[in-house]
């Protein structure tokens, strides 16, 4: 388990509870503090050896498999569902490649026993970021049809439903099964839907800057100046949005490029090798993540507007 407390795990093991609340029955049967002091040496001991030995770091590590592999089966569950089919797919590929592999070093390569656990996470991110190019297909789109006023012939979900944060740093959200396709983000369709949305901000904003430079009521002014600055700030969320989506299409096709590589190579490679690449891959993966993390106030700010929005509606 990730920086797991290895006295504070072994303390709370059931069959230690048990003794030491034996112990203290017994005195308190005898009325005699010899049972209670032979549990304290019997848990000195105990805590001394039990928490480090390897043994019980065996038990850890098999409860932290059991524990992950229920997390990883709850997500793919939660989430899979949520993609467009095309995601689905190359996801299920994923999952194939990754058994194939499995299946290729199952002769006794012991190296290989780090690299399971490695693949396991980079499928996890696989879906992440799946999931958030959905998620930022599906807002950029409906802002376009918005600030444009020309809706797409596919019916898309409400804004506030694109960003339904779970409270988590992923923000993964869990709307009904995906069954429409969605545009490609390299789809130059999408870059034009992306461009005609920014050119009507920057139009937009030239039209107020030209109202303020007229206007003389300080009311109205501050009204013109509150009214730019929003602009601005939905066309830098807009480029943030529409760069990172350029990011995300890219860093899923270079996971699916990793796990084809070393399918192809996993016997003509060295061990290390091959764990090298898994985890200059991992690097990467890290680095799209903290960029999605910095993202996250933007689209909690864009979820708690158009919650308000609605409400008024």
């Amino acid at each position: 388990m990730p920086n797991v407390n290895r006295y504070r795990e072994a303390f709370k093991e059931k069959y230690n509870m048990i003794g030491m609340a034996g112990f203290a029955a017994a005195s308190l049967a005898t009325l005699s503090p010899i049972p209670l002091l032979v549990g304290v040496v019997a848990e000195a001991a105990y805590m001394l050896f039990w928490p480090d030995s390897s043994y019980y770091s065996r038990i850890l590590k098999l409860r932290e498999g059991a524990e992950l592999l229920k997390q990883r089966q709850k997500m793919r569950a939660d989430v899979l569902p949520t993609l467009t089919p095309d995601l689905r797919a190359r996801y299920q590929r994923l999952e194939q490649m990754r058994e194939q592999i499995n299946a290729q070093t199952a002769e006794g390569q012991q190296w290989f026993s780090e690299a399971p656990r490695k693949f396991d996470y980079l499928l996890d991110k696989f879906l992440v970021f799946a999931t958030k190019q959905t998620q930022f297909t599906q807002y950029l789109i409906s802002v376009h049809d918005e600030v444009c006023g020309a809706p797409l012939p596919q019916p898309l979900p409400k804004r506030r439903d694109v960003f339904a944060l779970d409270g988590g740093k992923s923000g993964i959200s869990t709307p009904p099964v995906n069954t429409a396709p969605a545009l490609d983000p390299t789809d130059p369709k999408m870059q034009k839907l992306i461009d005609e949305t920014q050119q009507k901000y920057t139009r937009d904003q030239q039209e107020v800057t030209d109202q303020l430079a007229k206007e003389q009521d300080e009311s109205t002014k501050a009204v013109l100046m509150k009214r730019l600055e929003i602009l601005k700030r939905r066309a830098e969320f807009l480029t943030k949005i529409s760069k990172t989506l350029t990011n995300l299409s890219h860093q899923l096709q270079l996971l699916e490029d990793t796990f084809g590589l070393i399918n192809d190579e996993i016997r003509a490679r060295s061990p290390e090798q091959v764990l090298e690449d898994i985890d200059d891959v991992i690097t990467q993966t890290d680095t799209m993540t903290k960029v999605l993390d910095e993202l996250a106030p933007y689209e909690q700010m864009v979820n708690r507007i158009d919650n308000k929005s609605a409400q008024q509606l």
